[in-house]
């Protein structure tokens, strides 16, 4: 979700609005392993959200890294 809200944010910079929309149920849990499916708007193409990072520019990666990181070091550390 962190990786669409940085890409929507870069796109809404050049004038789209929700560019990038996540094709999931919200209602059922998402799968931690596998690349979920975006639909890029502009494009009218299906992505992943692994290809919409490597589309973010330096700053933005290193942001959601750093909340990824952050997120699954307090999750293993809540486990002990």
């Amino acid at each position: 979700m962190l990786v669409l809200r940085f890409a929507n944010s870069e796109a809404q910079a050049s004038g789209f609005t929700f560019r990038y929309q996540l094709h999931a149920n919200i209602h059922e849990a998402l799968d931690p392993e596998s690349d979920l499916a975006v639909w890029d708007s502009v494009g009218e193409t299906w992505m992943t959200v692994s290809d919409i990072l490597m589309t973010l520019d330096e700053e933005a990666q290193y942001w959601v890294n750093y909340q990824w990181t952050r997120i699954y070091a307090s999750r293993c550390f809540s486990q002990n």
